[in-house]
């Protein structure tokens, strides 16, 4: 078996590293040629330090398969955020970058595996700890803004919104009391905010309360093993009916000895009498 398929990751025998990303230590993104950092969009070496502490780790690193990269992690988010800074196509990456259907590739991979979200979230609750505030917030913010589509955006997912009188997308956006992205959602503009809102809500429940059913489920199933009740017998008495404030009742045992004082005569043990400012009225059981 060829050593740079090994499951066992070796760190990397280069004398010197220019990265210290997972990729350069133990993977052979220390075999290709380095890069100058040279775009506005690039991360500087304190904005590196933080981002390489959150990173997850690769499948290829824990033994779960799959071949070890052979391109810096850094490398590979520069050139996502040149791409997300600057609006333009893949295909249109510079030269110095790796080539753009690996750097895709990459930030595909990550997007369907949830690791970009994962980044995201880690990165925030950063932020909030350094603001000195809970990593979990207490309370969060919806709102939405419609932009125009392109032209080749299909109509299925696009439509008009007549508050603002634009056509296109709109976006939703669920931000906490500093203003830090919690959940995002993309609709049509004709949609809703009111109908946007229950993706969004689920989307918050599912981050910080994954099992709100639990509980009851729990209940069920241990209700589902228990006995079924015992019949009540029929000629023991029942509870008697909540009243209103003000109302006073006789009790059944002393339906026979009423006190003269109340003006109330006695009645059968099937009702309760009831007296309240001179009327009677009598509740069936």
């Amino acid at each position: 078996m060829p050593q740079s398929f090994a499951l066992t990751c070796v760190e990397s025998n280069s004398p010197s590293l220019s990265c210290d990303c997972l990729a350069h230590r133990f993977g052979n993104a220390a075999d290709g040629p380095e890069r100058v950092r040279c775009y506005g969009s690039d991360m500087t070496d304190a904005e590196w330090q933080v981002i390489r502490a959150v990173l997850p780790v690769p499948a290829w690193l824990e033994g779960r398969g799959g071949r070890p990269e052979s391109y810096c992690h850094r490398v590979m988010l520069d050139a996502v955020r040149y791409v997300v800074d600057n609006g333009v196509k893949w295909v249109n990456l510079p030269a110095d970058f790796p080539p753009y259907r690996r750097v895709h590739a990459f930030a595909r991979r990550w997007q369907v595996r949830g690791l970009l979200a994962e980044l995201h979230g880690r990165l925030r609750d950063r932020v909030r700890d350094k603001e000195g505030r809970k990593a979990d917030p207490t309370a969060a913010i919806v709102d939405s803004q419609s932009l125009r589509a392109a032209a080749n955006i299909p109509r299925s997912t696009s439509g008009w919104d007549g508050g603002k009188k634009v056509g296109g997308r709109k976006r939703h956006l669920v931000v906490d009391c500093l203003g830090l992205v919690l959940a995002v959602a993309v609709t049509a503009a004709s949609v809703q905010d009111r109908d946007a809102a229950v993706p969004l809500l689920d989307q918050l429940r599912k981050m910080y309360f994954p099992d709100p059913l639990l509980p009851s489920l729990q209940q069920t199933e241990h209700r589902r093993h228990q006995p079924p009740p015992r019949a009540r017998r029929t000629d023991q008495p029942r509870p008697s009916l909540p009243l209103p404030t003000g109302v006073h009742t006789h009790p059944p045992e002393l339906n026979d000895h009423v006190r003269k004082a109340d003006g109330v005569s006695a009645v059968p043990l099937g009702c309760t009498h009831v007296s309240q400012c001179g009327t009677h009225l009598d509740v069936p059981r």
